[in-house]
């Protein structure tokens, strides 16, 4: 770990001073439960002044919420009250008979003119959790964007109930192609009206976090306000590499409990669900269904895997720098490495994820580790960011294979 720890000293000077890397928590976890490493770096903020990181400052999670609200939607497989492939249209009527949108770009009606057609499938659950639904995010999105313009609306995405968001065409037939957006969005709302909970966090609660003990997680302050003063600060890459203070682009509070981004932790919780999912004897789902989690959901060579690659500067800070044409596929809500990676030194199996300020987590079940670096710094894909990222994974990888 020296080669880690020099590096992660360097990139975090003093409080206030340029071109540090911010706050840093990186810890990683054995199949037993047990931390074989865990280390903090930098300040709660880039103001002089600012304290020292601990283990557990609280953090925005962004898109780890993912993996959590995937593994209440397999708890609901896991208790037969949904199938992986069945239609989901009975419980989200909102998705049945979706459209598909169209358009072309030289169009004499506009930049983006575009026709609505029925899809010729229903969407699943499978599809939500591995983005495959067709459905995207309308933010950034011109002809989703072009759609609300149509209905004079701006994007809703982050600002609006689940429903009113996320109801928007598909961008492709359901199963057919990938694209990052709202089916874990969608999978939140269905967990509730599967178990006739009023809300997503209230399930959470029940069947998450106390069974594993995480007493530091939630989707709204009030819930948890010990955890406010534990808040590492955003902060903002310029381009000379400094740092300043930053916003987040999530509102406070949330618009709604949303299954793909919004739950506020710390590391040490959500050790609790990555070695849920190493463990030979989990906690929340069957061993079975867990391996679930680890499967490849895609054919070589099919559209999915095409999008996939188009779009790997979504994730290409969760395998440690660029993807090129490293063998990839994807599991259920996560990147699935399909050959050891030299960069990060994770092996094949590996399952990694993360979150918009360069939150970063993987986990291997057949060897029995998983790791997370965090931190609270934006843009997506920081360099500094992930190049420790990297350089910490094979650390630890180096450490257990002696």
């Amino acid at each position: 770990m020296e080669a880690f720890e020099e590096a992660l000293a360097a990139g975090t000077q003093k409080a206030g001073a340029s071109k540090v890397a911010h706050g840093i928590i990186v810890a990683a976890i054995d199949s037993s439960g047990e931390y074989i490493y865990q280390n903090t770096a930098g300040y709660t903020s880039v103001q002089p002044g600012a304290l020292p990181v601990k283990f557990n400052n609280a953090l925005v999670m962004a898109s780890c919420t993912k993996m959590i609200t995937t593994i209440a939607a397999l708890q609901c497989v896991d208790r037969g009250l949904i199938t992986l492939d069945e239609p989901i249209g009975q419980h989200l009527p909102e998705l049945s008979n979706p459209q598909v949108i169209t358009y072309d770009s030289a169009s004499e009606k506009g930049p983006c003119a575009f026709k609505l057609n029925p899809a010729k499938s229903e969407i699943t659950l499978r599809q939500l959790l591995n983005h495959s639904s067709g459905l995207g995010y309308d933010l950034g999105e011109p002809v989703l964007e072009a759609w609300r313009e149509s209905r004079g609306e701006t994007p809703l995405s982050l600002s609006a109930r689940v429903v009113d968001a996320f109801s928007t065409p598909l961008l492709f037939e359901p199963g057919t192609k990938w694209v990052y957006g709202s089916g874990i969005d969608w999978a939140g709302l269905l967990i509730c009206r599967l178990t006739d909970r009023i809300s997503l966090e209230n399930y959470f609660i029940d069947n998450i976090f106390e069974p594993l003990g995480m007493t530091s997680t939630t989707f709204h302050l009030w819930f948890k306000p010990e955890i406010i003063p534990r808040f590492i600060q955003p902060a903002y890459r310029l381009p000379d590499g400094s740092l300043i203070p930053g916003i987040l682009p999530y509102p406070h509070p949330p618009a709604d409990e949303y299954g793909g981004n919004g739950l506020l932790s710390c590391v040490p919780d959500y050790m609790r669900i990555l070695h849920d999912i190493i463990s030979p004897t989990p906690v929340l789902l069957k061993p079975e269904t867990v391996a679930l989690l680890f499967e490849p959901q895609f054919a070589q060579g099919s559209g999915s895997m095409s999008n996939l690659y188009m779009h790997q500067a979504l994730f290409e800070n969760s395998a440690g720098g660029h993807i090129g044409d490293l063998k990839i596929n994807y599991g259920l809500s996560a990147l699935l490495m399909m050959e050891d990676v030299p960069r990060t030194g994770a092996k094949r199996g590996t399952l990694a994820w993360g979150g918009l300020p360069n939150l970063m987590w993987w986990a291997n079940r057949e060897h029995g580790v998983a790791g997370m670096y965090a931190t609270q710094v934006i843009p997506h894909s920081d360099k500094k960011n992930t190049e420790l990222f990297a350089l910490f994974q094979k650390s630890i990888w180096k450490m257990i294979e002696k």
